[in-house]
């Protein structure tokens, strides 16, 4: 399946962008799921519908029993599950590139505006510093981005469970190697056989076991954000003291960072104030001196 190709270099640049626990997550669905679903599952269940075999010569009778014993085939429906789990990552990576090109955007036009020296440019450039993207390439999970994030992480536990309870009710979590049919056109029960029942139903818990683990990695990562965010308020409401522009102390870094480029600039834009006035002290002085020559000759 050279399809699995393209959805792994998608799913390869939300790993930059994702925590610890979510890169374990990618991990577990390439090697443990996509891997074995290419390389094992499809080999077994290749002979699902040949060797579904029933007692009886009745026509259709087979076919509709096959149907009735196995809806949708399991390396179907763990493609489509797959798929559906990787719908979520790949939303949440659209909304990472889009805020990614917007700050460049931003960016692009501070760069363009670096000529000007009035005060507007001035705190135009000192305020609007990139708040998502990271130097190295990598975006901080705050904000819009990490609201993203949570809900994405949502998605992806609601989506793991309803996989897992739809794959329970439409044939279970084993296959018997005998499968009792009583449905039209057959005449009576009819007794059907399946292939290597318990080869695949080594498959079958090999792969819920996977998307069990998979459960309880989102279920961890989540509450690892939700447990990080609760430490950052609480020590936020601790570092607070009687004067309001107390800085945060998960933004200490950034607010130094701040106000040296503040400084910087405000030791700047007073160097040129300085210079501009000292030419018109020269000049000033110069007249002074001129009228006083002027003024001495009259009192003569």
């Amino acid at each position: 399946m050279g399809e699995w190709d393209l959805l792994g270099r998608l799913l390869d640049k939300v790993q930059s962008h994702s925590t610890v626990i979510g890169k374990i997550w990618l991990t577990v669905l390439f090697i443990f799921r996509i891997m074995v679903l290419q390389t094992g599952a499809e080999k077994v269940w290749g002979d699902e519908q040949s060797g579904f075999v029933c007692n009886t010569q009745q026509p259709g009778c087979e076919n509709v029993c096959y149907d009735l014993a196995f809806p949708i085939s399991h390396v179907r429906f763990w493609v489509l599950q797959i798929i559906a789990l990787a719908t979520p990552k790949l939303v949440y990576l659209g909304h990472v590139l889009h805020v990614i090109h917007m700050e460049k955007k931003m960016m692009e036009r501070m760069n363009n505006q670096a000529e000007l020296d009035d005060e507007a440019s001035l705190l135009l450039r000192t305020l609007k510093i990139p708040k998502y993207t990271k130097t190295n390439g990598k975006v901080n999970l705050r904000g819009r981005l990490l609201r993203s994030y949570v809900l994405h992480l949502v998605a992806k536990i609601v989506l793991e469970a309803l996989f897992i309870a739809g794959q329970y009710f439409l044939y279970g979590f084993t296959l018997e190697p005998r499968y009792v049919c009583t449905r039209f056109p057959c005449p009576h029960k009819v007794d059907c056989f399946l292939s290597r029942p318990t080869e695949k139903s080594v498959i079958i818990w090999f792969m819920l076991v996977a998307a069990v683990v998979s459960l309880a990695l989102s279920v961890a990562e989540l509450l690892y954000l939700c447990v990080k965010a609760a430490r950052e308020c609480v020590s936020t409401r601790q570092d607070y003291t009687v004067t309001p522009v107390t800085p945060l102390t998960s933004d200490k870094k950034d607010m130094r960072n701040r106000d040296e480029m503040i400084q910087n600039y405000v030791n700047l834009d007073l160097e040129l104030q300085g210079r501009k006035a000292g030419m018109n002290g020269i000049k000033g002085g110069a007249k002074t001196g001129r009228s006083e020559n002027n003024m001495g000759e009259i009192h003569i």
